[in-house]
Formats: C-alpha cells, structure tokens, sequence
C-alpha cells in the first residue's frame, strides 16, 4: 500500500496545512496480500508467495496452492490488450497547473521568505496533465523504459492508478536500524580521481548543497 505525504498533517497538525484534496485519492490505503511475486533484479529471479490467506482471516492450503497456479498462469501468459510501452503515449496536450507566471511568483515569494529567515529551503511543484488512454499498467511499463529508477511502485487501486518511479531510498527499516540515502547533499563517484576530487571540491564549496 502506501502512506501519502498530507498524513503529516495529523501527527503534526500545528506545523502542517493540507493540500487541496482534488484528487479525491485517499491519504493512505494498505492491504494484506494472501500472495505476491518477488523480483529480484540483481539475482534475476522471480519468486513466487503464497500465504494462503482467505478472505476471513483463516488460512488453507488449498487457497495457497490455487494462488500459486495462479500466480503461474499470469506469469507465463502475455497479455493479448497490453500495449507495448513504446507505442504508449498522451493522447493529447500536456497541461501545467500553474501558468509560468504563476510559477515565477511563488519562485519570488520563496526568495523572498528565505532572506527574512522563516525558511531556508522550499520544494516548489506543479502538476502536469495530460490525457492517457493506454491503462496504468502501459504507463508504468513505458516509465521503466525511459527511467529504470531502482524504486519504482505500481498500485491499482480500482478507482484510481498510481505509477511510481523514483531514484532515491528515503527510509528503510530493519529491526532497530533505520537507512536513509538521500540524493540531496551528494555527488557521484568517478574512477577517475582527479574528477572525483572535482565533485567533491564543488560538494563542499556549495552553500545549498552543504544546507540540505
């Protein structure tokens, strides 16, 4: 499942404001899973589970094995109505949310609050539209192709699709240790010494960089 970003406001009611909730998609939504596949792009297997958890709590054998004859099928069928990812595209214009105007304004009222002080740092976004007719699942295949992110999600939530792709692991969780490798604040490392000696120099000397 997942947890949106607009949670915060209540655990921290005070510091937070909510979006505007036009989306009309849920601030979280988890399940459990009777069974799932496991890809392990590094080992290049896939690795099939099945709990054979039914609808009521219980658990059978039976459920286990049907889900994982299941699981078989699908993963030996290819799909007869879905498109291949280079041939997935916007059916029509893509849109901003915010004019460039608009967008040059908050960028000013931005600068304008960090020199106050109330802040030192802000993410500006707006959102993109554009009409899609090709299914999520087409989406999500064609963003893999152009960016195989190393963290990327796909979830259909019925009534609504996100397809997630993502380059950064913000938090991962093992029993009592907590991994963060944050983007922001980093460079890449060159075999090439005198390169590498560049990225770090620039690194260090970058106010921002060293603020976040």
């Amino acid at each position: 499942g997942f947890w949106g970003y607009d949670l915060k406001g209540f655990v921290e009611p005070r510091l937070s404001r909510h979006a505007v909730h036009d989306l009309e998609i849920p601030d979280c939504r988890v399940g459990f899973h009777g069974s799932l596949v496991v890809f392990d792009n590094r080992l290049s297997t896939a690795t099939i589970i099945a709990t054979g958890l039914c609808p009521n709590g219980d658990r059978s054998e039976q459920t286990a094995r049907e889900d994982l004859e299941w699981w078989r099928q699908r993963l030996t069928t290819p799909p007869s109505d879905d498109p291949e990812p280079t041939l997935a595209r916007p059916s029509g214009e893509i849109t901003a949310s915010v004019t460039r105007a608009e967008f040059i304004r908050s960028v000013e009222a931005a600068q304008r609050w960090i020199r106050s002080g109330d802040i030192y740092q802000v993410n500006l976004s707006q959102r993109l539209s554009a009409p899609w007719t090709a299914g999520g699942w087409a989406l999500f295949r064609r963003l893999l192709e152009v960016s195989p992110a190393p963290f990327s999600a796909f979830l259909d939530g019925e009534d609504f699709t996100i397809a997630s792709s993502s380059p950064e692991l913000f938090l991962r969780l093992s029993g009592s240790h907590v991994l963060t490798r944050p983007i922001k604040g980093t460079r890449p490392r060159s075999t090439d010494p005198v390169r590498d000696a560049q990225w770090m120099y620039e690194l260090q000397r970058s106010s921002k960089e060293m603020a976040e």
